[in-house]
Order: structure tokens, then C-alpha cells, then sequence
């Protein structure tokens, strides 16, 4: 009987750090999605050293990826809105099972240059 228990703890434990894993990761990916999406027109104006986020195609692509790497993953979870501040976007990912809820967030910023 403890063996069992044992047993069960662990799959239940394992089963939390790969959601807190996986929910990192896409709350990464989806910021960096949402990063990606510049604004092009102010590059091509001499934006200089700053680089602008175009919100709407932030949120739409963040949103995209984030729900594309929840079904690649086979979890149940949510992605939040894109927070943006000034050249960085924000991302909250929770995933959502029977062993309760796992949340990450992550922020990128965009990047002039290679």
C-alpha cells in the first residue's frame, strides 16, 4: 500500500513540474511571437535605436502560437493577453488539469539588429 502511494505522489509531482515546464515554455514562445511583430513603418521612418511593437498583430500572433503550443502539448489552458511596454511584450500562460493549475510568465524584448 505505501508503495502504491508513493508511486501515485510521484506521478502526481512529475505530472506538476512538466505542466509548470511546458507552461513556461509556451509563455516564452508566444512572447516572443508577439516581439516579433514590429511595427514596419517606423523602422522605415528611422525609428533609430528603438524598435515599436505593432499591438494589434502582437496580440494576434501571441495568441496564435500560444494556442497552437497548448494543442502541441496536449494540455488545457489559457494565454493571456500580450502586456506591451514600449519594445518588450509580456505573456501569462496557465495550464489547467486535474492536478490543478500551472501559471508562467515570460517577457521578450524586441531587438534592433542580428
Amino acid at each position: 500500500m505505501t508503495a502504491a502511494g508513493i508511486l501515485y505522489l510521484t506521478r502526481d509531482v512529475n505530472r506538476v513540474v512538466t505542466n509548470r515546464s511546458a507552461a513556461q515554455s509556451i509563455a516564452f514562445q508566444s512572447a516572443r511571437a508577439g516581439a516579433q511583430q514590429v511595427d514596419v513603418d517606423s523602422l522605415r521612418n528611422g525609428g533609430g535605436d528603438r524598435v515599436e511593437i505593432d499591438d494589434a498583430a502582437a496580440a494576434v500572433e501571441s495568441a496564435r502560437v500560444g494556442a497552437l503550443l497548448l494543442d502541441a502539448y496536449g494540455l488545457d489552458g489559457s494565454v493571456s493577453l500580450p502586456e506591451i511596454d514600449g519594445d518588450t511584450v509580456t505573456i501569462s500562460v496557465t495550464v489547467i488539469d486535474r492536478y490543478g493549475s500551472q501559471s508562467a510568465r515570460a517577457s521578450v524584448q524586441a531587438q534592433i539588429g542580428p
